[in-house]
């Protein structure tokens, strides 16, 4: 049996106790703790509802080190318009997301995904294998999605990127 704060090294029922902020008002705060359970990945799911869509769009922010293992994309009307995705990681602050430089907008597949494809056709993107690991996120970095033109006519677009933590 294990008490509150005594927890096994590495175990299935492994908890983290984590500073979540301050309880209070004035000089009477006190800390705020949170004993979870560490998830090793995680899932953003974006839905993409409002055809006629532009520019880009914030949707992640990591707060430790990991990785996009995967990139998956569904919609179910394909667009009318020459429209392109970039799924970027954002290394920089005071950027907006835009087409990939290379540098501080890095593209994490292996090319731009059109909105013209087959509808309702699960499509597993190929990830990026360009130098410099583009897929490791570190603390802070930002994962946006950037479209190239109006997403016209594009209904039921759904968008998955799947990390696994590594730090």
């Amino acid at each position: 049996m294990l008490f509150r704060n005594e927890n096994p090294n590495l175990g299935p029922s492994t908890q983290i106790q984590e500073l979540s902020g301050y309880t209070g008002a004035g000089a009477g705060y006190t800390i705020a703790l949170n004993n979870y359970k560490p998830n090793s990945r995680e899932i953003i799911d974006y839905q993409l509802i409002a055809a006629g869509a532009t520019g880009g769009q914030w949707v992640y922010q990591a707060p430790f080190s990991c990785q996009v293992i995967g990139l998956h994309i569904n919609w179910t009307v394909q667009s009318t318009s020459p429209s392109n995705l970039s799924i970027e990681r954002i290394t920089a602050d005071a950027l907006a997301p835009a087409a990939a430089n290379g540098t501080t907008i890095i593209l994490l597949t292996s090319a731009v995904t059109s909105l013209q494809g087959t509808a309702n056709t699960r499509q597993n993107l190929a990830l990026s294998v360009a130098a410099g690991n583009p897929l490791v996120l570190n603390p802070g970095d930002q994962i946006a999605f950037f479209w190239s033109a109006a997403t016209t006519g594009l209904a039921g677009c759904n968008i998955q990127v799947e990390l696994a933590q590594i730090g």
